[in-house]
């Protein structure tokens, strides 16, 4: 199956409620991890992070974050962001409407019980049918990305990702991944990337809690 990296700024225009990218006019990017918590994985990112004073949102499982929720705490604890991310990692384009939402409900009841914020959220996969992209952008934000690293695909090779990410610009919202698969390619690309973009002055941020989608673009890159 092709899938596209550099999601182009013009999606924007099909998708009007949902968030692809911040607007910002500083030199801020958005680093962001599906899949988690995870005791193997979680540490080893929120280890890097520190070490480079870097900021990031995990968009974590329900059934993750019932596992594991001194984990969860300890991501906001250090000042990252929680979202959620569906209860199973379910495919929406492969399960019907009931299940889909049942599932999406049962993570909000995790987050909700650890009072943890769920006004974010991300579909596993990146997948929404029209009947369920209808019924969460009246429940929740819809977070996307627009710069996918592609660290969960052995087939790419750690430099390439490292090119991929090199291509964000102001506002960029970046996939990578919190779990067993991926690690140890993350692991690799997730420091050079930070320095690469420090270096450029850029720092990276948590996504505002409050987010809202953005129609605009500037295609320029201005760095």
């Amino acid at each position: 199956m092709y899938v596209r990296y550099l999601i182009p700024d013009n999606i924007a225009y099909l998708f009007p409620s949902v968030t692809w990218k911040v607007r910002t006019t500083g030199r801020e990017l958005f680093l962001s991890f599906d899949d988690g918590p995870d005791a193997d994985t979680t540490p080893v990112l929120l280890d890097i992070l520190r070490a480079n004073h870097a900021k990031a949102t995990f968009f974590c499982t329900g059934k993750q974050v019932e596992k594991f929720p001194e984990l969860a705490r300890q991501i906001t604890a250090e000042g990252h962001g929680i979202a959620h991310h569906g209860y199973a990692h379910i495919d929406a384009w492969k399960t019907g409407k009931r299940e889909f939402r049942e599932d999406y409900e049962k993570s909000v009841s995790v987050f909700a019980s650890l009072g943890i914020d769920y006004s974010l959220y991300r579909p596993p996969y990146g997948r929404i049918p029209l009947h369920s992209y209808a019924y969460l952008r009246h429940k929740s934000q819809i977070v996307m990305w627009n710069v996918n690293g592609a660290d969960y695909n052995r087939r790419i090779s750690k430099n390439r990702s490292i090119q991929i990410l090199q291509k964000a610009k102001p506002g960029s919202i970046i996939l990578l991944h919190d779990q067993k698969k991926s690690i140890e390619k993350t692991k690799l690309i997730l420091p050079e990337i930070i320095e690469y973009w420090q270096s450029k002055s850029f720092s990276f941020q948590t996504l505002p809690e409050s987010l809202l989608p953005v129609k605009e673009y500037n295609t320029k890159n201005n760095y």
